[in-house]
């Protein structure tokens, strides 16, 4: 199969998404469209071992009562057996309005890599051309995005949003290069993903009410910036926030 070229966004659906300040809830319809803003965390500040977060997982909701908005991560049960969402972590980008009008939720898989380094997807040039591609999902029109926590680090034409409160910014890529190729950021603070999951509100309801009979469903968790940067191996994330929420509810 041939692999396409990407085009890397620089801001994440600048035209077609209006983000939305308020948390959302299964069902609960977001109100307003009004953008929100967020101050640069200062400085990157990651620890990159995955067994030393030293951020706290935050156990938000289970099933229809899971908290849903920009920063979180959903966790799959056991029994989700889609292709793109079987043991799948998934972190929630985006929230707000489609160029039609449709309520839409932006997701991408975060354990889920490719065989292919960005330099081989797309000729990126530099460090960063050494960082594995992940494949976010199934839209997206064979695009790219870039996730790092460096903040206000990647310079002024960076996109100028935390995702929520993630610590998780997107965009800035021709400042991160230059960073990461003068020795002052570390490429594994930086994440690309190929594509995305895309929800409408009545989907990702419905998938939410989705429990079986031990009481297994999705369940919503608030990471550390650094878990979601992490470079998982297939189905790591999924398997060890399933560790984490059992033994959150110890």
């Amino acid at each position: 199969m041939t692999v396409p070229q990407l085009t890397l966004l620089l801001a994440i659906f600048s035209r077609a998404i209006c983000f939305m300040p308020q948390i959302y809830q299964s069902r609960t319809r977001p109100a307003g469209r009004r953008s929100h803003r967020h101050r640069f965390l200062p400085a990157c500040m990651m620890n990159t071992d995955p067994l030393m977060f030293p951020e706290p997982f935050e156990f938000l909701g289970r099933g229809p009562a899971a908290i849903v908005r920009p920063g979180i991560v959903l966790v799959a049960p056991k029994h989700e057996y889609s292709h793109f969402l079987m043991k799948s972590a998934i972190f929630v980008f985006a929230m707000g309005y489609d160029e039609e009008e449709v309520g839409v939720i932006r997701a991408v898989s975060l354990d889920n890599p490719t065989a292919f380094t960005m330099n081989e997807m797309s000729s990126l040039p530099g460090v960063l051309g050494s960082n594995i591609m992940f494949r976010g999902g199934d839209r997206g029109n064979d695009s790219a995005m870039m996730l790092h926590s460096c903040g206000a680090l990647v310079g002024e034409n960076s996109a100028d949003e935390m995702i929520g409160s993630s610590g998780v910014y997107e965009g800035g890529l021709d400042a991160a290069m230059k960073l990461v190729d003068a020795e002052e950021a570390d490429p594994e603070w930086f994440k690309f993903f190929f594509n995305y999951l895309e929800f409408t509100e009545s989907e990702l309801e419905q998938i939410l009410t989705e429990t079986d009979s031990e009481g297994d469903a999705w369940v919503s968790l608030s990471v550390p910036s650094s878990f979601v940067l992490y470079d998982h191996d297939k189905n790591e994330a999924w398997s060890k926030l399933r560790n984490k929420v059992r033994l959150i509810q110890e």
